[in-house]
């Protein structure tokens, strides 16, 4: 579900290339052809956000975009990697907000489109009782992972993250979760 900033966010798309190579499937439309291999290259609006973040207002577009011409306007084939994260309270009286992250993928082709969308959804510790359309802090911090919220030896490094929410009080805020490549763990942050 998206809804409006900052209840939800941008993802954040880091290493993908300048241009890759897609070989078509059976369903691919003229003038490509099943095992067709097309050079994609990114387009002017990728990794640009298509408006303003206005807290209230609808998440302005924000996608990886790949065409076989380079153009946003004129192609065969175009590829838009796209997502967002949205804070919500699952159901009333749950103490904490859950947190779905939503990736997808829309190709399109010779006038047809489709989308293919996958999500995960955290349990936070993010109070429900917070309010979540104040526009978050923005902070550089370091996200620890560990096998116990006891551990202080880091399992697997340190990641940049930017947008934060804290509480009123300015405390500690952990997201619990299935991390997608080091399986379960507790992640909280720190300022550094």
């Amino acid at each position: 579900m998206k809804k409006n900033y900052p209840v939800s966010l941008p993802v954040r798309f880091e290493d993908f290339p300048s241009m890759f190579k897609v070989t078509c499937g059976q369903l691919i439309p003229s003038p490509y052809s099943f095992g067709s291999r097309v050079l994609v290259q990114r387009t002017p609006l990728c990794g640009v956000v298509q408006g303003q973040y206005v807290e209230g207002s609808a998440l302005p577009e924000f996608a990886m975009i790949y065409s076989d011409t380079g153009s946003d306007a004129a192609y065969d084939l175009k590829l838009s990697f796209y997502g967002w994260g949205t804070f919500y309270v699952v159901n009333t009286g749950d103490k904490y907000c859950a947190l779905e992250i939503r990736k997808g993928i829309k190709v399109e082709v010779s006038g047809l489109s489709k989308k293919f969308e996958t999500y995960d959804v955290w349990e936070t510790f993010v109070p429900a009782s917070l309010v979540l359309t104040d526009p978050p802090q923005i902070k550089t911090v370091s996200i620890v992972y560990t096998e116990t919220p006891d551990s202080d030896i880091p399992r697997a490094g340190y990641v940049r993250v930017e947008n934060v929410f804290y509480n009123s009080d300015n405390e500690t805020i952990k997201l619990r979760g299935t991390l997608l490549l080091g399986g379960d763990g507790t992640m909280w942050w720190k300022d550094e």
